[in-house]
């Protein structure tokens, strides 16, 4: 009974034991004071001043680069590198008697078998029933040199060398008339390998000079260049007449100009003719002021834009920084704007 007893007893305190430790836990006591700072650590070795080239720390003669006495930063700059090539965004302006230029070659040719090398040069077209025309032709020689000397470094492949984003014929047209079209245009061929060089003193209706005719009368081609392989690059006349119509920007083909630069035996020139795209009745004319016109201003002008192509970037195909605008979208006044800069000049 007694052993009975103290069991419970001990049961009991267990119990009580268990009971008192089973409690929440208190808060978090106060963080202590901090502890006194460590001592510091031992200054690193001084670095080599840049001049030092053998790393002695003192200064030696070969050290002084620029021979003024004292070792410092002044000794540490390189030795001046070669000037680069400066080959800027220009512009070439081909007008005879304009610095020196003398290269423009124009003829007028008339049916059946005559050519004209006045101070103008007309287009023609006439349908009473029966179609007559008059045409011209119109070359720049001399082009590709010029620009090739100024844009292509020795060994250089020309046409990684620089970007051409515009080429735009500028003529002065001195009369015309219209009257009956609404959609007469001027229409420009480019001659392609297999044609003739024109002589401006011997082209007519049938023959490029007096050895060679042409593909076919009034000054066809054999195979025309460019895009389209034809002639048909119209610019649109509007409709009127008057004694001076004054000058008409025409937009020439990128590919057909490169071509001329960087293959100067490709320039075969162009032809010009008028056209109004219908079968209607009626007549339009034109007369063109010449390269041998006394009036120098308004002889028949070439402005080829580029831009220079970095090394590096043609390695990449990449060509000039500026896109080109589409002809038809841009104002008469962007159009005219390189002949503007040009008349600036003069």
């Amino acid at each position: 009974m007694k052993l009975f007893r103290l069991f419970n007893v001990a049961i009991c305190c267990m119990a009580l034991t268990m009971v008192s430790c089973s409690g929440e836990d208190g808060l978090d006591g106060k963080n202590g004071d901090s502890g006194a700072p460590g001592t510091p650590g031992t200054n690193g070795d001084d670095g080599l001043a840049c001049w030092d080239l053998n790393g002695n720390g003192v200064g030696d003669v070969p050290e002084d680069v620029n021979d003024d006495g004292n070792f410092d930063a002044l000794d540490c700059q390189g030795t001046e590198g070669l000037d680069g090539a400066d080959k800027p965004n220009m512009d070439f302006y081909f007008q005879d008697g304009f610095k020196g230029y003398m290269g423009t070659v124009d003829a007028g040719i008339i049916p059946p078998d005559l050519g004209t090398n006045d101070e103008e040069m007309g287009l023609l077209y006439i349908n009473n029933g029966q179609i007559s025309e008059r045409r011209a032709v119109l070359r720049f020689d001399g082009i590709g040199e010029a620009i090739a000397e100024a844009l292509v470094e020795e060994g250089e492949d020309c046409s990684n060398s620089f970007y051409m984003s515009k080429a735009t014929l500028y003529i002065y047209i001195a009369t015309y008339t219209n009257v009956y079209y609404d959609n007469l245009s001027i229409k420009v061929g480019f001659y392609g390998d297999q044609d003739p060089f024109f002589a401006e003193d011997e082209a007519t209706w049938t023959a490029a000079n007096v050895n060679d005719d042409w593909g076919d009368i009034g000054g066809e081609s054999e195979q025309w260049a460019g895009p389209l392989q034809s002639d048909d690059y119209p610019s649109l006349l509007p409709r009127g007449s008057g004694v001076t119509y004054g000058w008409f920007p025409i937009l020439l083909p990128r590919s057909v100009v490169e071509d001329w630069i960087c293959n100067p035996e490709t320039n075969k020139g162009m032809r010009l003719r008028i056209e109004p795209g219908s079968d209607e009745l009626g007549q339009g004319t034109i007369d063109i002021v010449t390269s041998d016109n006394l009036l120098e201003d308004f002889r028949p002008l070439l402005v080829i834009e580029t831009e220079d192509i970095e090394p590096v970037s043609a390695n990449k195909g990449a060509v000039g920084t500026s896109k080109p605008t589409d002809w038809e979208s841009m104002t008469y006044e962007e159009k005219m704007a390189p002949l503007y800069r040009f008349l600036s000049l003069k």
